[in-house]
């Protein structure tokens, strides 16, 4: 599909400036008006999510000691603090921002407002990126088709860039984009491909500079990407994957590849001294530092070497062979040289394919459509809508285009989007990226239709033709408004913490012990680690127990370390204290972890709903991170219905489910309790389920009076496949004693049950009775 750019006039160029900068409102609109009243609320800003919640741990202490970044926070983990990976460019622009707005002397009001809208501006302003570099390739009818589709495309990029969500992925995002951009004009601007550095003799400098200066502009903004992600070395990967290709392409077609290293000199050059200052703030920057010296090295003497080929009259199948030949040495003088490095590099390469790069349940990290074929549709569907389908037309139409279309930028762009693709069904986490990819060739779908049609190519139709009416029709009615249903439902949805969160915090900021003893410790400078001696320079007296999803929550609200945060560190051992089956154990797991208090919610035990319904909540998820099997606490038995589909029937909790903390804390609170409901005996037979999970059916259910009636009765069968529990959460099936070591100190204001005569609360406080000061140990 060719180019649709004529000579346009002045009246055409403001025409879609105006069409951008609109699609430009329609973008912030919908980040931010659906959840405005939620995201402000009365007295505080309520940040969406868990994540974001580190930025504005970063943002706050930033705004009063900038640019001095944290590099270990002892506020971020209990015992001994953790050191801070995250790439540091976001909180360092968002702060830099603020302290401009806020005249160098911000107020925490200015400071959590702008923090706020940051998110969604850069999701705005990313509109016009994806226009620009849509156009570059394919003209202004798919540029405007790409920003329209990017603007309403629901996923995890509409979700990464709302109102109230400042995380870092909403800036990979523009700052990849812009990169790419820039790169895709300096090789437009490279064509017919035979520019080298004999142009500055040979008059044609200016076309050289300006090569230079865009190559100049897409490393600046590579380098800021690389600086907000401390992954990023992938993408210097994809983009080096590019480049290899290209140059193989250019020279079996008889075209100088000399431009692909000049481009590559200011690509990876200018990242390269960009990422360097931040070195030590994290390691992950030594693979951004050792792919950028690769890269640059590497493509430069790939085209030195077409050079010298085409010199000598070389046949051109000796250049992809001496590609491997040169791919092989350096392997092995990187295994040779930066053994460690290599080593592993080739791990966390491994563990990206696998699909999981974080141990435990961790959704993002998991392949796109790993589950059954219905729920993996409905994920991808609610990921990309139209785009998941048009999207893969296009480009198996444009990769077959490819070869004949000898354009640079075009193939980047295909290489790209595959490689991006492929990353997102391996770990669902690239959606973001994915959505600028999917926007561009959506849009080269729907210009295709356009100009079936019957479209000019200068974006008109015909008057008086009904065909072109119907192809704009079919383009608005299938291809783009599909999108606003679940974008809609996207952007209404806030999953910040609610009211009773926020409480609970405030609660633990006033009414607890500062944890370095001077509430302005939290704003204060932390620099290192460790101290000369070893010990930790900054180092809290005591953590508070949550499970690790919440401990951002912990930190950014109650200003108080957790046990366990959103990086998995300390998931196992915060899952580990819920599920403990006694007190005795549960108080050793406090003493290791220095807790003196445990923060519990209506998300951690097992609920169930009205009429019936499956259970909620994440505890099999903790189960899991404590390495233990959900069945020994609860299991779902199911009935044969009359087609022979099984259907799930009960859920029977284990003796073990009541006597783990978190039934005893949040369902029981802490008392003792003395069973009314009885006991049941269940008899199952196993059965092969879709995916060839086991599935037991539920063949009979005895009720006894008591515990130890059902108990008798199931020692005195002969067959393994008998069950013994109860069938409600809230009513154990065995008496537990009163708890001697946990103190109720907090309910938040909404009850969501009820205990006796005592209320339920949405989260609930508990201070541990025999805690003691203890010498906290550096993280290693």
């Amino acid at each position: 599909m060719g180019s649709d750019r004529p000579h346009s006039n002045l009246r055409t160029t403001l025409l879609c400036g105006g069409a951008v900068l609109c699609l430009c409102v329609v973008a912030l609109a919908l980040r931010t008006y659906p959840v405005y009243e939620k995201v402000f609320t009365p007295g505080y800003v309520s940040f969406q999510g868990v994540d974001p919640w580190c930025h504005v741990r970063k943002v706050d202490n930033l705004v009063h000691q900038f640019p001095h970044l944290i590099a270990h926070d002892p506020y971020a983990l209990h015992p001994g603090g953790q050191n801070i990976a995250v790439g540091p460019f976001f909180d360092l622009l968002l702060a830099g921002a603020i302290l401009l707005a806020g005249l160098g002397a911000p107020t925490v009001e200015l400071t959590h407002a702008l923090t706020a809208w940051f998110p969604a501006v850069l999701g705005a302003l990313t509109v016009p990126v994806v226009y620009a570099l849509a156009r570059s390739l394919y003209g202004r009818r798919i540029g405007l088709l790409a920003a329209a589709f990017v603007a309403v495309l629901p996923g995890p990029f509409l979700h990464t860039s709302m109102l109230g969500n400042p995380d870092h992925h909403v800036a990979e995002c523009f700052f990849l984009s812009l990169t790419m951009l820039f790169l895709i004009l300096a090789a437009n601007r490279s064509e017919p491909c035979n520019l080298g550095f004999r142009a500055l003799s040979a008059g044609d400098r200016p076309r050289l500079l300006r090569l230079i200066g865009l190559s100049a502009l897409a490393g600046l903004a590579f380098g800021c990407y690389l600086l907000t992600w401390v992954g990023g070395s992938l993408l210097v990967l994809f983009v080096f994957i590019w480049m290899v290709f290209q140059c193989v392409l250019d020279h079996l077609q008889g075209r100088r590849p000399a431009y692909l290293g000049i481009i590559a000199l200011p690509l990876f050059a200018i990242p390269l001294l960009m990422v360097l200052p931040f070195r030590t703030h994290t390691g992950y920057f030594d693979y951004h530092l050792a792919a950028l010296c690769g890269a640059g090295v590497t493509i430069p003497l790939l085209a030195a070497m077409s050079s010298i080929l085409v010199a000598r009259k070389a046949r051109p199948v000796y250049y992809p062979a001496a590609l491997l030949l040169t791919a092989l040495a350096a392997a092995i003088l990187f295994q040779v040289f930066a053994p460690s490095l290599a080593d592993s590099a080739r791990g966390m390469l491994r563990a990206f394919l696998a699909g999981a790069v974080v141990a435990g349940p961790v959704e993002e990290a998991s392949p796109l459509l790993a589950d059954a074929p219905a729920v993996a549709l409905a994920r991808a569907w609610n990921t990309f809508a139209t785009g998941g389908t048009l999207a893969p037309i296009a480009l198996v139409i444009l990769l077959l285009q490819a070869v004949r279309a000898k354009s640079p930028g075009k193939n980047l762009l295909l290489i790209w989007s595959l490689l991006i693709l492929l990353s997102t069904l391996r770990q669902r986490r690239f959606a973001y990226y994915g959505a600028v990819n999917v926007a561009i060739l959506s849009a080269w779908s729907c210009a295709a239709v356009l100009q079936l049609s019957g479209w000019a190519s200068s974006g008109s139709a015909g008057r008086g033709r009904w065909k072109p009416a119907l192809g704009l029709a079919l383009v608005i009615l299938f291809g783009l408004a599909p999108n606003l249903t679940p974008a809609w439902r996207i952007a209404r949805e806030h999953r910040g913490p609610p009211p009773d969160w926020h409480a609970a915090m405030d609660w633990l900021r006033e009414n607890t012990p500062d944890p370095l003893g001077d509430p302005d410790a939290y704003y204060a400078r932390y620099d290192h680690a460790l101290t000369e001696d070893g010990q930790a320079s900054s180092a809290s007296s005591y953590g508070v127990m949550c499970s690790w999803d919440r401990g951002y929550w912990v930190m950014g609200l109650g200003h108080r370390a957790p046990n366990g945060n959103p990086t998995q560190t300390g998931a196992g051992v915060t899952a580990t204290y819920y599920v403990a089956r006694s007190e005795a154990q549960a108080a050793r797991i406090l003493d290791e972890c220095g807790s003196r208090y445990v923060v519990i919610d209506y998300s951690i035990p097992v609920w169930r709903g009205p009429g019936g319904a499956p259970a909620v909540g994440k505890f099999c998820g903790l189960v899991t991170w404590a390495g233990q099997n959900p069945a020994d606490f609860l299991e779902t038995y199911h009935s044969r219905g009359d087609d022979g589909t099984f259907y799930p029937q009960m859920i029977l909790f284990a003796p073990a489910y009541y006597r783990t903390m978190a039934a005893r804390l949040y369902t029981f609170g802490g008392q003792a309790c003395t069973p009314t409901g009885g006991a049941w005996a269940v008899a199952f037979a196993e059965h092969e389920g879709p995916g060839g999970k086991p599935i037991k059916e539920l063949l009979t259910r005895k009720h006894f009076d008591t515990y130890e009636e059902a108990q008798r009765f199931l020692d005195a069968q002969t067959s393994s496949n008998w069950r013994l529990g109860g069938i409600s959460s809230s009513e154990s099936c065995v008496p537990l004693e009163a708890l001697q070591h946990h103190r109720l100190v907090f309910q938040s204001p909404t009850a969501v049950a009820q205990r006796g005569p005592q209320t339920i609360s949405w989260v609930e406080i508990y201070e541990y009775a025999d805690w003691r000061p203890a010498e906290t140990e550096p993280e290693s």
